[in-house]
């Protein structure tokens, strides 16, 4: 089998599809695997015995020579760009899968020879379709992200279909970088730990100031003589010096100083890495080296480190993650994480060998939630909270709507028992029963909201079915299926309007996106498929009716059901 992956964003995207290509190798032992990849990515594919051929797509070249709005750039950005594809369009593909989500790779991903594509693609008809169920999950978590319940990861694994894929480590550092770290710090006492910090991201949005990171170096340095390492680009080389030397003694800035493969073997060197969520954190936790991870615009549960035992911190706050960083002003989520914060997670995960039973401090109050990465019994990438807060009602719907999407998904099956220990655990870990006293009567308003919403979708499919009723009929009444389509717009305007900021508002969008990427041809087709949908999101809702009823159960002392 002739496989080609198509996946052009960042660094950080690409160690995310590391995994993938790993189990997919593992799944189809004979598939010749190919990459088409940005160039900054290409570097975590090299040396790779999964990937068999890597084609470069120069992004960045591209972008800047249509930025520059004159006709010649334009014009050699054209040029460049066909000659990028002209080697991956001759080839004769057997299964084309896009993870990208831009309207470009899914024009390609029809364009190119294949027999099968799989994520983001076009029809015949010019029209953008994702055909899995997961693809469209992922569509509908942009817009509702704090409802998000899954790593890109396991997104993209469940959409390629592949059932398992392998845990870091994934990646090695070569015996010439491991060396060259070696010697770099043989001036640190090496009986106390190395901690890496990452200070740079990709946008300010996802920054943590740096006077935060520089008064977590003095606390690492001076309360526990460790010693830090800074990381960073060549962009980044001023402000790691600029925190060296804030920090002061016990502190090394490698920023700009290192290639790739030199940056892995400083990250395995280290004990520990704290960063922003940016590429060296990926590579961090592929490399094996645990992450203390800080979040601000962006969900750890989407882009966290990959694999057991990581720790995440982000802002409590009402806005998070963030759903557009071009419309915030005053981003006081950089605020709220405080260094004594961190310095109690760092403390909490370098000792957890030892002493599993510290949790770190919250000396910041409702500030801020710290959770510790692990695996769910499906093999999905979970986070519990280790910072002995109680569940709030958001915790509760992300569960609900996690454990009933896996099994409408078909991969919670209709006798595993482990779905039932599993909700029981994570509420219990969250200290649910015994410390919020509201949840209960949360629970209970909600049904009734999701019941209304359940009526909804009755309205809509009983009005689908006028429709299929009067287009198979002898003689199609047009008037008539205006009408009823008007009817059906109505209906449709009021569920996407419906308890918007819910985990029923995701339920709406995820609906809006199965409807968008419904294949447009004839009208009885058409409103087959818009049956089949609402059918679909009906049998969700009442999965998230039986469970809650559960949870309810479980909060009273109850049978669960």
């Amino acid at each position: 089998m002739n496989i080609l992956i198509i996946q052009v964003l960042r660094l950080g995207d690409g160690l995310q599809l590391l995994p993938i290509v790993q189990g997919l190798k593992q799944m189809s032992p004979q598939a010749s695997i190919s990459l088409l990849t940005s160039t900054g990515e290409a570097p975590v594919f090299d040396l790779q015995e999964a990937v068999d051929r890597i084609y470069i797509f120069n992004k960045e070249a591209i972008i800047r020579l249509v930025n520059s709005g004159a006709k010649t750039d334009i014009l050699a950005a054209v040029r460049l760009l066909a000659s990028d594809l002209e080697q991956v369009g001759s080839v004769r593909w057997d299964w084309v899968i896009n993870f990208s989500h831009t309207f470009s790779s899914a024009l390609l991903s029809y364009i190119l020879d294949a027999r099968y594509r799989s994520g983001f693609t076009m029809n015949e008809n010019r029209q953008y379709l994702a055909k899995e169920k997961w693809f469209s999950y992922s569509l509908a978590s942009f817009s509702k992200r704090r409802y998000s319940n899954f790593n890109w990861v396991d997104i993209n694994r469940h959409i390629a279909g592949i059932p398992s894929v392998p845990h870091p480590p994934l990646l090695a550092a070569s015996q010439a970088s491991l060396g060259e770290a070696s010697r770099f710090i043989e001036g640190f006492d090496r009986t106390k730990p190395v901690i890496g910090m990452h200070p740079g991201a990709s946008g300010d949005h996802k920054r943590w100031p740096m006077e935060k990171f520089a008064e977590l170096g003095r606390r690492l340095t001076r309360n526990h003589d460790h010693s830090v390492l800074i990381f960073g680009g060549p962009q980044e080389k001023e402000i790691g010096d600029r925190l060296e030397a804030s920090i002061g003694k016990g502190a090394r800035s490698l920023a700009g100083k290192t290639d790739f493969d030199g940056l892995k073997g400083y990250l395995s060197a280290c004990d520990l890495l704290v960063s922003n969520d940016t590429g060296p954190m990926h590579l961090a936790a592929c490399l094996g080296t645990p992450v203390v991870s800080l979040f601000f615009s962006t969900h750890y549960v989407e882009t966290g480190p990959y694999g057991a035992g990581h720790i995440a911190i982000h802002p409590d706050i009402s806005c998070f993650p963030c759903q557009g960083t071009g419309k915030c002003t005053d981003r006081r989520c950089l605020g709220c994480i405080l260094p004594e914060t961190v310095e109690a997670a760092v403390a909490y995960r370098l000792g957890a060998g030892k002493n599993a039973g510290v949790e770190p401090l919250t000396p910041n109050g409702d500030q801020v939630r710290i959770l510790k990465s692990m695996f769910d019994p499906w093999g999905n990438l979970d986070w519990i909270p280790i910072d002995g807060r109680s569940m709030a009602f958001s915790d509760y719907e992300r569960l609900l709507l996690k454990t009933t999407w896996l099994y409408f998904s078909d991969i919670i099956k209709e006798d595993d028992h482990r779905e039932l220990q599993y909700r029981a655990e994570v509420m219990e870990s969250h200290r649910a029963a015994s410390e919020n006293g509201s949840l209960g009567s949360q629970i209970h308003h909600f049904r009734q909201r999701l019941e209304t919403f359940r009526q909804m979708i009755g309205k809509a499919q009983r009005i689908c079915i006028d429709i299929q009723s009067e287009l198979i009929g002898a003689q199609i009444d047009r008037q008539k299926v205006e009408s009823f389509g008007e009817q059906l717009m109505a209906v449709e305007a009021e569920i996407a309007g419906f308890d918007p900021n819910s985990s029923i508002g995701f339920l709406a969008e995820m609906l809006s996106v199965f409807l968008d990427h419904i294949p447009k041809s004839y009208s009885l087709d058409l409103s087959s498929h818009t049956l089949s949908l609402y059918r679909n999101v009906a049998s969700i809702a009442q999965g998230m009716l039986t469970r809650s009823t559960a949870a309810e159960a479980l909060l009273t002392g109850g049978e669960s059901a």
